[in-house]
């Protein structure tokens, strides 16, 4: 049975809320904020080495060492790269979105 593989290049928090504590002990709401998108060469990436990650990438699509695999990069607070390719299960009915939520495990040598 063939695991799905997740490259994790960055991890993927669209929103995050702020809290703070106050002297008193009680925990305040801090204004939330979004991620947005910008373009790789606005934060010093370049769009086409870019593309080396959709070609390796496929390529392990392609030779079977990958089902599906969602890749994120975030620098500077903007979201330069965020794809999702293949599928979600082994039937390849249901194709992996960049808004799946995946489970996380470690894999430690005991």
């Amino acid at each position: 049975m063939k695991r799905i593989f997740i490259a994790a290049l960055s991890f993927l928090f669209l929103t995050t809320t702020g809290f703070s504590q106050s002297s008193a002990g009680t925990i305040i709401k801090t204004k939330s904020s979004v991620l947005q998108p910008a373009s790789p060469e606005s934060v010093g990436f370049s769009s086409e080495r870019l593309k080396r990650i959709d070609e390796n990438i496929n390529a392990w699509l392609k030779d079977g060492r990958l089902n599906g695999c969602a890749a994120l990069i975030i620098r500077n607070g903007k979201i330069v790269y965020n794809k999702a390719f293949g599928y979600d299960d082994l039937e390849k009915t249901k194709p992996i979105r960049t808004d799946n939520i995946f489970r996380i495990a470690s894999k430690r040598k005991q």
